[in-house]
């Protein structure tokens, strides 16, 4: 019943989010990077058309939605939480660096974001993620055993 109820308000809620439609969606996106996110970073939807190839061909894996997440949200294309720039410098932490995920029993909070690993694995992260293999952050909130 609680699952039923759970896919019943994410439906509800998500089909009404996703009549926003993509113009309204990214903008919202772009307004919340300012508001909260690390200095100087651009969302993709602001970028040029050549800036969005050189990035799409550069990470593939921005051309597709998140299959990753919850099946209510797999509908989300992976741009719509994808910004460009330079992530925040580490304001306070225990990590030896601004690794996505700190090593376990370590912190670190930087202007958008704070990643947290507890000694038993459990990792929360929240804000802005550098990807440091592919050079863009993305908005991301996770909690999971690492």
């Amino acid at each position: 019943m609680k699952t039923f109820i759970l896919n019943f308000l994410f439906g509800k809620t998500l089909a009404a989010v996703k009549d926003l439609g993509e113009y309204r969606l990214n903008h919202f996106m772009v307004m919340l990077g300012r508001a909260f996110g690390p200095d100087n970073i651009i969302h993709f939807s602001e970028l040029t058309g050549q800036q969005q190839t050189a990035l799409l061909y550069r990470v593939p894996v921005l051309r597709g939605n998140h299959t990753d997440w919850l099946k209510p949200f797999q509908w989300v294309p992976r741009t719509l939480n994808c910004y460009v720039g330079a992530p925040g410098e580490m304001i306070e932490g225990t990590a030896p660096s601004t690794k996505p995920i700190p090593p376990r029993g370590t912190y670190f909070v930087a202007r958008g974001y704070v990643a947290f690993t507890f000694s038993n694995g459990l990792h929360v992260r929240a804000g802005w993620r550098w990807d440091d293999i592919d050079d863009y952050l993305n908005l991301s909130f996770s909690v999971k055993m690492v």
